[in-house]
């Protein structure tokens, strides 16, 4: 609570100093319950009755359904940070029915033979501790076989900042994902990323991995006659007295910051909202998107300046330790030089 209060201080103090305005709001009160909310509004995974399905959304979500139900081995979603690939695919797999069992990678670095291990430990399966890739490989699709004599749950594994991947770890998943029987794949693979995964598909040694995948969007932004929307779709007001609006402008100013990106929007929209909520009021102007986004830029620019400074400071440090080193060699040949010309004058008989 005390951080809480803090941030909205600090936002206040932006917001009374460039517009003049006078903070009347006690920070003691609690922002949810004056705007007559069970939750915080604007996060990054709202529950799933409260998703806002835009229309690409939709168009993605669709995309993966179809491929998952089709039996397809390889499926790709890539968009840009903050986009909402992880809540889409979370979505989607929480949609799909009981014939498919889930399998999730958290580690975008990990390695090939960890990737096998981890699929082998969700069977329970046990294997040598030091198994070589192609004996893991082997134990695997033992187990699927296996597996698939006992039921029809198709296994569909999800690898989310597949970007990270290594060339040799996304060599193994087209290599496994190719793995089927006469009706079914024994693997599914859904990769997602930021654009950087299409540009590294692009690679000469995963053009056979970029041929096999039929199915993939790319998610986008939320569009500018979706922003309203969206927006009223974040804030759940048990009151629609109580609830906060934002204005045609405020919502013109937090496109223009955002460019549509979920992430984006959730940020400065919530900034914005405190600000109202620090100044008692129900209805968010434009003056405090503003003000919101002057305080995320302004720390991201300390940020930026900070990290500048310590690489600066660290090259002054270097190129300091250069210098004396230079500076003592230069000195030691000029010393050197000049008695190896005395000598030769001495014992030459010139001195």
């Amino acid at each position: 609570m005390n951080e809480l209060v803090e941030k909205n201080n600090s936002f206040s103090r932006n917001l009374n100093e460039s517009n003049n305005l006078v903070i009347t709001r006690d920070y003691g009160f609690d922002c949810a319950s004056f705007f007559s909310m069970h939750k915080t509004p604007f996060t990054l995974t709202p529950p799933k009755n409260h998703i806002f399905e835009h229309e690409n959304y939709l168009h993605a979500k669709n995309t993966l359904l179809f491929g998952i139900s089709s039996g397809e081995k390889l499926l790709k979603i890539t968009g840009e940070v903050g986009a909402g690939k992880t809540l889409l695919i979370n979505d989607t797999l929480s949609s799909i029915d009981h014939q498919h069992y889930p399998i999730r990678i958290l580690n975008p670095k990990i390695s090939p033979k960890d990737l096998l291990c981890q699929i082998i430990d969700e069977f329970g399966r046990p294997y040598p501790a030091d198994a070589t890739i192609e004996q893991l490989m082997r134990v695997l699709r033992f187990t699927l076989h296996e597996h698939y004599t006992r039921t029809d749950a198709n296994i569909l594994v999800w690898i989310d900042d597949a970007h990270n991947l290594s060339n040799n770890t996304l060599l193994i998943i087209d290599k496994i994902s190719s793995w089927s029987t006469p009706n079914r794949a024994l693997l599914q693979f859904i990769i997602s990323g930021s654009i950087e995964l299409d540009q590294r598909l692009e690679h000469p040694l995963l053009s056979s991995m970029k041929n096999n995948i039929r199915f993939s969007d790319i998610l986008i932004n939320i569009k500018k006659h979706e922003l309203s929307d969206y927006v009223s779709s974040c804030i759940h007001s048990e009151d629609e007295l109580d609830k906060p609006q934002f204005i045609p402008r405020a919502l013109k100013q937090l496109y223009k910051y955002s460019n549509g990106n979920p992430s984006a929007i959730n940020k400065l929209a919530y900034k914005s909202l405190l600000l109202a909520y620090g100044k008692g009021l129900r209805t968010v102007t434009h003056h405090y998107v503003n003000a919101a986004f002057r305080e995320q830029y302004d720390a991201q620019n300390h940020v930026h300046q900070y990290l500048q400074n310590k690489v600066k400071t660290k090259s002054q440090q270097s190129s300091g330790k250069l210098y004396t080193k230079k500076h003592w060699l230069h000195a030691s040949v000029a010393w050197l030089s000049i008695n190896a010309v005395l000598a030769y004058a001495y014992f030459g008989g010139y001195l």
